[in-house]
């Protein structure tokens, strides 16, 4: 059995300031780029794929960069998923 190491990608990209994301709920919810990694990677496992390491590492970079080029500590989720969707990610 092979065992995967599974990076914690919170600990190395962080926004510039610290950011919260406004659930469809209304709630706040501190931003964690892990959880964007997480959601990849179901969607790649339906699609019966997988991403590399580097390529969830460039992934990040772009959420990061998405989120500081907003200027805000308070992102909408349905505006993060529309920047993020139109990234490529």
């Amino acid at each position: 059995m092979v065992t995967e190491y599974n990076e914690n990608y919170s600990l190395k990209y962080l926004p510039a300031r610290k950011t919260h994301v406004i659930k469809k709920d209304g709630s706040l919810e501190d931003f964690d780029v892990q959880k964007v990694i997480d959601a990849i990677e179901k969607s790649a496992y339906r699609a019966l794929t997988r991403f590399t390491g580097e390529e969830k590492a460039r992934i990040c970079e772009i959420v990061i960069s998405s989120i500081n080029a907003l200027d805000t500590e308070k992102v909408p989720i349905s505006v993060m998923s529309a920047r993020n969707a139109a990234a490529g990610t």
